[in-house]
């Protein structure tokens, strides 16, 4: 296979319509997401939220209108990757000072939302991803300083979800800050200043080594996954260059300037951007890259999810404090 190289009550309702006609209104509902949240991830299995704040993982319920009991880890905590075959959550935690917890992964059972395990590195972690059905844990590890403008290096450990060790690891030539899990056809996206790098797999099982590098000249990529199209679209402040997972090939590149923190795909396809600075998400077509609408969120938007069953869509606000959930309504 040839693989690709390449964030309590309801306080408020607002609704939107689409300045496409063809395109329907939204709904958006805030809801508190306690102190400072960062990154928003929805449980594919029970459809509940979680919201690293930096200090905890706080649990949004299925119907989106109560805040549950926060779940404690180590202060840092910024990525949440889920394990759909053990049923666990795992999280890294960061504090950029090369403190003891910085080189932790914590494993949380999600039917007790209890920490089960806690996987120790050598340098600390900056970024995670889980292919659940490869049984199979990417983690980026970076050197100690990260005060500092990065070097080009970093590493990829590759742990056995099942027995928690570390079965692999790799330098990459590039300074790693994400990962993005494609389950279908098991290419594990690592992107960084600069660039970003895949890993990907010969076999059910059967890891290969990382297979190439694609630049960038933008040092905040950002990466997104079509995975019924198998396309993969990178925004690298420049240009919004539209890849073939399978085949590894660039289908097209189109100049844009604009302002992304995170972006994802809907199930109709269309590429939803997270824009900080307007408090807002535009809503592109891939296939001509005009913006379809623009809807209003919460006070600073920095990560955005969605779940393909429902269609909705839900933004982590750092400085509302809040999770706005986006409805089509009609």
């Amino acid at each position: 296979m040839t693989a690709l190289v390449v964030g309590g009550a309801i306080w408020g309702v607002r609704s939107f319509s689409a300045s496409d006609s063809a395109t329907t209104s939204f709904t958006v509902n805030d809801v508190p997401a306690g102190t400072y949240p960062q990154y928003v991830a929805l449980n594919p299995w029970n459809r509940e939220l979680y919201v690293t704040t930096g200090y905890d993982i706080r649990v949004i319920n299925s119907d989106r209108t109560a805040l549950d009991p926060f779940i404690a880890v180590p202060s840092g905590s910024k990525d949440i990757a889920f394990d759909t075959v053990a049923k666990t959550v795992w999280t890294h935690n960061n504090t950029r000072d090369n403190a003891p917890d910085s080189h932790v992964v914590t494993v949380i059972d999600t039917a007790t939302r209890q920490a089960t395990r806690t996987i120790r590195f050598q340098r600390p972690v900056i970024a995670l991803g889980i292919d659940s059905e490869l049984r199979r844990a990417f983690v980026v590890n970076r050197p100690d300083d990260q005060t500092q403008t990065p070097s080009n290096e970093s590493w990829v450990s590759v742990v056995d979800t099942d027995t928690f060790d570390v079965i692999s690891e790799y330098t990459i030539d590039l300074a790693g800050y994400g990962v993005d899990i494609d389950p279908a056809t098991h290419i594990a996206l690592i992107r960084g200043w600069m660039g970003t790098l895949v890993f990907s797999t010969e076999s059910p099982g059967t890891l290969s080594a990382p297979r190439a590098v694609k630049a960038s000249n933008s040092s905040s990529v950002n990466v997104a996954l079509d995975k019924q199209q198998q396309r993969a679209y990178v925004y690298t402040d420049t240009d919004m260059v539209t890849y073939d997972t399978l085949s590894g090939d660039e289908i097209s590149r189109s100049a844009m300037d604009i302002d992304i923190s995170d972006m994802a795909v809907s199930r109709e396809g269309m590429l939803w951007t997270v824009d900080s600075e307007s408090d807002s998400i535009t809503v592109y077509d891939p296939a001509t890259w005009a913006p379809i609408t623009s809807i209003d969120v919460g006070d600073q938007p920095i990560s955005i999810a969605t779940d393909p069953d429902t269609g909705l869509f839900f933004t982590s606000n750092n400085a509302g404090q809040s999770v706005s959930v986006i409805e089509p309504a009609g």
